[in-house]
């Protein structure tokens, strides 16, 4: 197992990209972005590939924004009698985990109309800062482990739990999709344990949100690679 003394230290820093769009002299869209950046206490390379990759992430997400949602933005402006509110776009960045070289970050996007969200998807990157790349849940993990049974294993107890509590937080067939919708990809860090994500309207209705689970890092005992 490593150990921290072994591995990069970092502070990260946000920074935020706003814009609007207009159409016939009244504001229809606006649209912020939030990106990290970071300072290393060595290795300068990484610093500057993930800083840059954010930077470009930031300015790609302005430009997708404003290209896929301006002509919505316009058409809700002519067909709504009521006073208009602007549609808004929101990535909004949360660093989840800067510790023992890892860093665990993920953006939120928000379509908000007023006070009304209309849609919320998550993205998520963890870095290992000693190298400057984005690594799979997998690299956590001893060679041949399967990692995969005990966050299914306790995702299945976690959502039954729940359940108890409100028999409607999840659709009724999520037995049968959840080997199918869970991705690992969609996983971040957290100070006790590994996160899972899902997007919404995968395993439960609207309501509920993004549904996450935490599955502590005690319960991999001695098949993890790192002291996270």
């Amino acid at each position: 197992m490593l150990y921290s003394d072994q591995l990069t230290k970092s502070v990260t820093n946000m920074s935020t990209i706003t814009g609007e769009s207009r159409f016939q002299g009244e504001t229809v869209l606006k649209y912020s972005v939030s990106y990290p950046s970071i300072e290393l206490n060595q290795k300068l390379l990484p610093k500057l590939y993930i800083n840059n990759t954010y930077l470009r992430f930031a300015q790609n997400a302005c430009r997708y924004i404003v290209n896929n949602y301006y002509t919505t933005a316009c058409r809700l402006y002519s067909s709504l009698d009521r006073e208009f509110e602007p549609l808004e776009i929101s990535c909004e960045m949360s660093v989840m985990y800067e510790n023992r070289g890892f860093l665990s970050v993920f953006f939120d996007t928000y379509e908000r109309l007023g006070e009304t969200v209309l849609k919320t998807r998550r993205h998520s990157d963890t870095w290992n800062l000693a190298i400057g790349k984005i690594i799979p849940i997998g690299s956590f993990f001893n060679m041949g482990t399967n990692f995969r049974s005990v966050f299914f294993r306790e995702i299945t107890s976690a959502i039954q739990t729940e359940l108890e509590a409100d028999a409607d937080r999840y659709f009724s067939d999520w037995r049968e999709i959840l080997p199918y919708k869970l991705d690992f990809s969609n996983y971040y860090l957290a100070d006790d344990g590994f996160v899972i994500f899902f997007p919404e309207y995968s395993i439960a209705p609207k309501r509920s949100g993004l549904p996450s689970f935490l599955v502590p890092y005690k319960r991999f005992g001695s098949t993890l690679r790192y002291d996270l």
